[in-house]
């Protein structure tokens, strides 16, 4: 069993994961609608599930962007300078687990798209 710092689960979103999971497992449906609900949509769902064994096809006649709820909504707010990652790079004479100063580059969410900008354009003729 792993036994979690009690400051760590202070600052979880999560602070009883049991609890959550019991709930996602009892009334799926409604879970997942109020999971959606701290996203930000185009527009919103008819029907939260639609089963059909062996398919499932959730949030019918809904519309969202998940780039633009992953990046976008957060460019003029304070959560835009956080820290998004930290890409380490690993050069051929570099050995997997080993960091290395010089290759180690914070990325925070405001670069993120200029980075997948230029990403792509190495992909698009």
């Amino acid at each position: 069993m792993i036994f979690i710092k009690k400051e760590i689960i202070e600052k979880a979103h999560i602070k009883d994961y049991e609890k959550v999971y019991q709930k996602s497992i009892e009334h799926p449906e409604a879970f997942w609608e109020n999971i959606a609900k701290e996203l930000l949509w185009f527009k919103t769902w008819n029907k939260v599930l639609q089963w059909q064994y062996p398919y499932a096809r959730w949030f019918i006649g809904a519309q969202t962007n998940i780039v633009y709820n992953a990046l976008d909504r957060w460019q003029k707010t304070p959560i835009a300078e956080k820290l998004a990652l930290i890409w380490i790079g690993q050069p051929e004479k570099q050995t997997p687990g080993s960091a290395n100063q010089k290759n180690k580059r914070p990325i925070t969410f405001p670069s993120v798209p200029l980075l997948i900008n230029n990403f792509m354009k190495k992909f698009v003729v």
